[in-house]
């Protein structure tokens, strides 16, 4: 809601508050709320509110948890990322991208339609009437549109259908098997099964004319996770979209990575791992990962270039090997805990 704020022309709130209320007495769900309201970028934040606050353990604990931040300049820099376009007035698809985010998709809502790539449009982008003429014209300037199963549905006879074959059918898939591609149908893929069954629309496609990436699988049934179309010079993706948005915490790791790596071709950082991890981007190569897992996690980061090191606290870690134009970092992530850093 901050950063969604932020963009709105001409005034651009720059605050956000928050409060203990529905915190259940649990001093560690409201500092969650601080982390993120700080990890959004604002200017100066407001308590709510001095009857709900007087006297109250978990002031003392969010001084210390300002303190520490005060010390890490890097979560305060510059916010960055991949915008969703959410237009004036529009719903649709309400909160999908907050889950994608817990995915470790770096997302941010942002009301004006951005001129940079990738950026994704859900359903609520729908509601602009103007929506077909400006995704040709960021697909004309070689650049990435993602959409989600909503948005294609609502704009397949808007002129989307310029853009590619696929088709949302309106029937359904339910299934636990899943697989990540580098490149179309290839031997180099391996299937993981999800803890629980997820239901997915089923998407129709032209395989001569789409390219698969992900895929969830019943039987002998593929259905599209996500896929590519090229048009122009640029490629519009399709996401698929659960029929419960918290199912893609389902999805295997290793099948959430091959998301989140065609989703960050343009930027500088993305990780393998779990899901219900959270990555935040920031200017001058500076970022911050929160995880939300009961657990410790390890994940592999891959960042754009020749980097020689992360800088975590003042501590150095260097990467555990280069291939393909990035390099690649082990971390290791303590249970509901928040990790920031720079690379050089």
């Amino acid at each position: 809601l901050l950063r969604y704020l932020t963009s709105l022309p001409p005034h651009n709130n720059r605050g956000a508050w928050f409060d203990n209320i529905q915190c259940a007495n649990d001093v560690g769900t409201y500092l969650e709320q601080a982390e993120l309201t700080l990890l959004g970028g604002c200017d100066e934040v407001t308590l709510f509110c001095w009857g709900l606050t007087y006297k109250k353990e978990e002031i003392g604990a969010l001084g210390i948890l300002l303190e520490r931040l005060d010390e890490e300049p890097s979560v305060l820099g510059q916010p960055a990322g991949i915008p969703v376009y959410l237009p004036f007035h529009s719903t649709g698809e309400d909160h999908v991208f907050d889950f994608l985010g817990m995915c470790g998709l770096p997302l941010y809502p942002d009301a004006v339609f951005p001129d940079e790539s990738p950026v994704l449009l859900t359903a609520a982008s729908a509601h602009d009437a103007q929506l077909a003429g400006k995704v040709r014209g960021h697909l004309e300037k070689g650049r990435d549109v993602f959409v989600t199963a909503g948005c294609l549905e609502k704009m397949r006879d808007r002129g989307f259908s310029d853009f590619t074959g696929m088709v949302v059918t309106g029937r359904s898939q339910t299934g636990v098997e899943f697989g990540g591609f580098e490149s179309g149908w290839s031997a180099d893929i391996a299937y993981r099964s999800a803890a629980k069954p997820v239901t997915l629309p089923v998407i129709d496609l032209m395989l001569n004319e789409s390219n698969l990436r992900a895929v969830q699988v019943r039987e002998s049934m593929p259905n599209v996770l996500l896929a590519y179309s090229n048009y122009a010079k640029g490629r519009l993706f399709v996401l698929n979209v659960p029929d419960s948005f918290s199912d893609y915490y389902e999805i295997p790791g290793d099948v959430m990575g091959v998301i989140r790596k065609n989703f960050s071709e343009k930027l500088p950082l993305w990780f393998e791992g779990e899901t219900k991890i959270a990555l935040f981007l920031y200017a001058n190569n500076s970022a911050a990962v929160r995880s939300f897992l009961p657990h410790g996690s390890v994940i592999l980061l891959h960042v754009a270039g020749d980097a020689r090191s992360l800088d975590i606290n003042g501590a150095k870690t260097t990467p555990l090997y280069k291939k393909d134009g990035e390099t690649i970092f082990r971390l290791a992530l303590e249970p509901n805990k928040l990790i920031a850093f720079t690379w050089e």
